[in-house]
């Protein structure tokens, strides 16, 4: 094949995969099923309340301490929050965001589960 049908096939991929993430994100928006996914929290500002979850999906979701469950909301417990596995729905804020809403908080003989995603019916 020549470069000129190569680069074609390639551009024709990358739009094809664009379209595919559109319609996936799409699917999620207009479903009755919130996407839950298991991850670890990476990294937390204590002065702020805030940090950020590696899920296995490999995004990066910001996470507020407003959103934990209120037995790790006070900020003595909060720097036990790294390296936590924990349970969350994906929402958009207003600017669309995403941010991890929901939380559950794993126990240490549930992580196993970190690599997992779950759809589940909320």
């Amino acid at each position: 094949m020549s470069r000129d049908v190569l680069a074609r096939l390639t551009i024709l991929k990358r739009s094809a995969h664009a379209e595919v993430a559109q319609l996936r994100e799409r699917v999620l928006a207009l479903s009755n099923h919130k996407r839950r996914l298991v991850g670890v929290i990476v990294d937390w500002n204590l002065e702020k309340g805030f940090g950020w979850v590696k899920a296995q999906d490999d995004g990066r979701y910001f996470v507020h301490a407003s959103h934990l469950p209120t037995a790790w909301a006070p900020k003595d417990v909060q720097p036990q929050l790294v390296g936590q596995t924990i349970s969350f729905t994906v929402e958009r804020d207003r600017d669309g965001r995403t941010f991890a809403d929901a939380i559950f908080v794993c126990r240490k003989d549930d992580e196993h589960l970190a690599g997992e995603i779950k759809e589940t019916a909320l």
